[in-house]
């Protein structure tokens, strides 16, 4: 399977809740809205990584922000050739960071991040998949300018 062909235009957002210290952070791939519903990537999977929050802001401390950092940059582009899927969004909130993919097969998925996870070092890893062929979850997910 080939992924369809896409641009890399991201979006940042930050935002805080009302009455929280919290900072959330909202990365989206707003190029990717041109093969939306496309019907070979038709699952979203959430690729989370739990860490231990720095402070009230609920972001990571610089260890781990790091760590993330590199997963990202060095790891995920491998994943994404390996499982034949795209990172469409990503959010840093309250000691998690989400992942969000598509995938056309999300066990190729689930196989390629099993065999990448060490990198993350002891950070907490969670997996969950839902059949998305409308890409509902992308378009709900908020973005920035």
């Amino acid at each position: 399977m080939t992924i369809p062909t896409y641009r890399d235009e991201w979006s940042l957002l930050s935002m805080k809740p009302p009455n929280s210290e919290e900072i959330w952070m909202f990365r989206k791939n707003l190029g990717v809205s041109e093969i939306s519903g496309h019907e070979s990537l038709s699952t979203v999977v959430y690729f989370t990584v739990g860490f231990e929050p720095r402070d009230a802001t609920g972001l990571p401390n610089p260890e781990d922000t790091k760590v993330l950092y590199d997963f990202e940059e060095s790891v995920i582009p491998k994943i994404e050739e390996e499982a034949r899927c795209i990172l469409v969004a990503s959010v840093v909130k309250a000691g998690v960071k989400d992942h969000m993919f598509y995938a056309s097969d999300p066990d190729s998925f689930i196989r390629a991040v099993n065999g990448h996870c060490q990198a993350l070092g002891n950070l907490k890893v969670s997996l969950e998949k839902h059949h998305d062929p409308n890409w509902e979850a992308f378009a709900d997910f908020p973005e920035g300018d």
